[in-house]
């Protein structure tokens, strides 16, 4: 039996896609996505939570999508395999962020703010010969 772990998040893009290690790592990109959770409580008041996700790519054509086409407020639907990451915050509580490798990636929405229509990805001839 192999062993593995995936998470799906449907929600909107913060920031702008980064490549961080442009000189070392040409095809790493980088961006972070919030997922809002909305409920009433019992007592009828509406309550909201918001959940902060890194989310990372390695490969080539799927980091090359991502910087042609995801703008920031844009709506995506990501899967990939979470791996939580502890630290300490300012006032010494123990904490944990979650990073996802991304897999699969669907846009949903594109930003309102946005004007401008994304660009279709370019494929990438592999010269094969048939």
């Amino acid at each position: 039996m192999r062993n593995s772990s995936q998470i799906e998040l449907i929600g909107y893009v913060h920031d702008l896609p980064k490549c961080p290690m442009k000189d070392t790592y040409p095809h790493f990109v980088s961006f972070v996505l919030s997922v809002t959770k909305k409920w009433k409580d019992n007592k009828g008041e509406e309550k909201k939570s918001v959940e902060w996700f890194k989310c990372n790519s390695w490969q080539e054509g799927l980091s090359k999508m991502i910087l042609d086409n995801v703008k920031p407020g844009a709506g995506l639907l990501i899967k990939g395999t979470p791996k939580a990451n502890p630290y300490v915050d300012k006032e010494g509580n123990p904490k944990a962020s979650i990073d996802v490798t991304i897999r699969e990636i669907n846009i949903l929405s594109y930003s309102t703010e946005e004007k401008t229509v994304a660009k279709a990805p370019e494929f990438i001839d592999d010269e094969i010969p048939f």
